[in-house]
């Protein structure tokens, strides 16, 4: 991981958690996030007997932008979010099982041909030190082309 926010971002949360397993979503404030609020998306992590389902609850205007599409109130399997959010909904439970965050880059290829990394970190928040309640993703676009479409979350393939 090499982008500055995330980095940041991680250490925050690292000190939230302190010597708990899990921070909680009650010590996150609106401040501790404004640096970062357009490149960031919250979902709330909903439980039943046989499923967890992802509901997006906020996304910062870079990720509205990267997306295409503002997926507020979506679960992330709905068919209008980005493939690349369904194709990785396996890290959304991933953070749930081990309640640790988690890195990932996606390379992706938009229709114009430019390559684009997709870098994800995903973080857990919890209820009084219980399973998880919210994920924190922050999400940054890196084009070797020196910048990329609007939509290329949207419309990218994944390589």
């Amino acid at each position: 991981m090499r982008n500055v926010q995330q980095i940041a971002l991680l250490n925050f949360w690292d000190r939230l958690r302190g010597d708990k397993r899990l921070p909680d979503i009650a010590s996150l404030q609106p401040d501790d996030l404004r640096r970062s609020a357009e490149h960031l998306m919250f979902c709330d992590v909903a439980y039943t007997k046989s499923q967890r389902t992802f509901v997006v609850r906020y996304q910062g205007s870079q990720v509205k932008r990267a997306f295409g599409v503002n997926a507020t109130g979506l679960a992330l399997d709905d068919p209008s979010i980005p493939r690349v959010e369904r194709f990785s909904i396996n890290d959304y439970h991933q953070v749930c099982e081990r309640v640790e965050p988690h890195f990932r880059i996606i390379r992706l290829r938009h229709a114009t041909g430019a390559v684009v990394h997709y870098k994800r970190l995903l973080l857990p928040f919890g209820k009084r030190n219980a399973r998880v309640a919210r994920i924190v993703s922050l999400i940054s676009l890196f084009s070797e082309e020196n910048g990329y479409p609007g939509d290329i979350v949207g419309s990218g393939i994944p390589l």
